[in-house]
């Protein structure tokens, strides 16, 4: 229903700008190209929008409170090759932005593991995850010798979010994937699972790794899940009926006994 109220608008649109349209050549960069303002979020409460926006040759992040004078902060990185990937809130007053690198002819950007947190009214932002370089004489108190990689917000919590973290291999060093637990606001962490693999992780409402997933050395993939809310659940198989290629968890219920997902079968 929602598509075709949709098609039969823009059919009206197209009809009505016909003349418009022809009297105009449309540039084919223009449809190549791609959009200037996107990755819009509200804030949990609303007060506040978050929007990746045009920065020089690259990208910024728009924070605007949606009240008084709509003022606004703006964060960027003052290296020309470091552009913003994302955003998302981790609370009200929140933001947690991946710094990224343009890559390719259309500049898709390719996250590269450094995280902030930033506060919306003052737009101070300090840095939770990534590798930064001492000082002089001063030792820098971040050495994530890896890239971070958001998994997802923990409402309620106080700012907590959950992120995957991968060393970078070195050698003959193992693959080895961890989850961390930190506050935004404080920066304190916590490991709350690790595995020697490579793997991906699903996590629910409060915070414990719930589905984990990776590929066997002959390329098919596994699954395991642990059955209860509490970090010394111990890892299971998924049952066959519910085994795939692919599975991803849409949301948990509030209890965390029930998730959705959505499964792929197919190769």
């Amino acid at each position: 229903m929602r598509l075709t109220t949709l098609t039969l608008s823009c059919l009206v649109a197209f009809s009505t700008l016909a003349p418009f349209a022809a009297a105009q050549t449309i540039p084919a960069a223009t449809f190549a190209k791609r959009a200037d303002y996107t990755d819009a979020d509200l804030s949990p409460n609303g007060e506040f929008i978050a929007v990746r926006t045009p920065f020089e040759d690259r990208h910024a992040m728009t924070i605007i409170k949606l009240s008084g004078d709509y003022s606004g902060q703006v964060i960027r990185f003052p290296d020309a090759k470091e552009t913003v990937g994302t955003g998302v809130w981790s609370d009200d007053s929140r933001l947690l932005v991946m710094k990224a690198i343009d890559i390719g002819s259309l500049r898709q950007p390719l996250l590269n593991g450094d995280i902030y947190a930033v506060d919306a009214d003052t737009g101070k932002q300090e840095q939770i995850f990534g590798y930064l370089k001492d000082t002089s004489n001063r030792r820098s108190r971040l050495k994530d010798e890896g890239n971070t990689y958001f998994l997802r917000t923990l409402p309620g919590s106080g700012g907590d979010a959950l992120f995957i973290f991968r060393p970078w291999l070195q050698g003959n060093s193992d693959n080895i994937t961890s989850v961390f637990r930190a506050n935004t606001h404080t920066g304190t962490r916590k490991q709350v699972d690790s595995i020697k693999d490579r793997v991906g992780y699903w996590a629910d409402n409060a915070g414990v790794p719930r589905l984990m997933y990776g590929v066997n050395l002959d390329g098919s993939p596994w699954m395991k899940y642990r059955p209860a809310s509490t970090l010394d659940s111990p890892w299971q198989p998924v049952p066959a009926a519910l085994a795939a290629r692919e599975m991803f968890i849409d949301h948990f219920e509030p209890d965390n006994n029930i998730a959705y997902a959505w499964i792929n079968d197919k190769s």
